[in-house]
């Protein structure tokens, strides 16, 4: 009896895949598993200017490294745990971490590697 219903049990399923490519057709038989695909050509950043208000918190952003393509930006801050990208200028800047303290952000700067910088930020406050 249990042979009997493996027997059973294949046919029906190799039936069943000739049945689905036999209408589907190969092509359209893994459509169902491919994620929706965005065009991301036509997308574009605006940067928005924005001034500090009386409700400003100043940061020093210790920048190490800076890319015209985002997605150079995007790999190389995936190598630098908790930093962040932001964009200034027409380019994304990796950040590796900030201070709310000049001197602080300068001794971190003054340990890294040549072509490091820290650049003068803000945060506005929501009330």
């Amino acid at each position: 009896m249990r042979k009997s219903t493996l027997i059973i049990f294949l046919v029906l399923s190799i039936g069943s895949l000739f049945g689905f490519i036999y209408f589907k057709g190969y092509e359209g038989m893994f459509d169902s598993f491919k994620k929706e695909q965005i065009d991301t050509t036509k997308l574009e950043v605006v940067e928005i200017p924005i001034e500090p208000t009386s409700d400003t918190i100043y940061i020093y952003r210790v920048i190490v490294g800076s890319f015209k393509i985002e997605e150079n930006a995007n790999n190389f801050s995936e190598s630098i745990p908790f930093s962040d990208i932001i964009m200034k200028n027409g380019y994304y800047m990796v950040s590796q971490s900030y201070h709310f303290d000049i001197e602080d952000a300068t001794i971190e700067r003054d340990t890294l590697k040549k072509g490091t910088w820290v650049l003068k930020d803000f945060i506005i406050l929501d009330k």
